[in-house]
């Protein structure tokens, strides 16, 4: 999945599109992160499903799409998601404190 982010230069105005690239990001990092999985009865009006990796603490993040989860994002800090991933959880705040407050236990421990 590929999504592009536009952006406008304060300076020039002018527009240009980031394309973030989840299958090179699998790659580039080694991930064994399944890109997409099949939705079970039990999710039936679930929208977006978020995992806890709790031994790398790594987070990730999945949209449902038909009867599928496609993986948006992973990622170890809220700070490094993408700006799909980041517009999920600003509409979704339990997810968002959820990240947040493994985050705090992990800097603190």
């Amino acid at each position: 999945m590929t999504t592009s982010t536009k952006t406008k230069s304060a300076d020039t105005g002018s527009v240009s599109y980031a394309e973030f690239d989840i299958h090179q990001k699998l790659k580039s990092r080694k991930s064994s992160l399944t890109h997409m999985y099949l939705a079970q009865p039990h999710q039936s009006d679930v929208k977006c499903d978020f995992h806890v990796n709790l031994i790398d603490m790594e987070f990730s993040l999945y949209k449902r799409v038909g009867n599928y989860f496609i993986l948006v994002d992973f990622f170890s800090d809220i700070n490094e998601a993408c700006p799909e991933a980041l517009k999920i959880l600003e509409e979704w705040p339990q997810a968002k404190n959820s990240i947040l407050g493994w985050m705090e236990h992990a800097r603190n421990n």
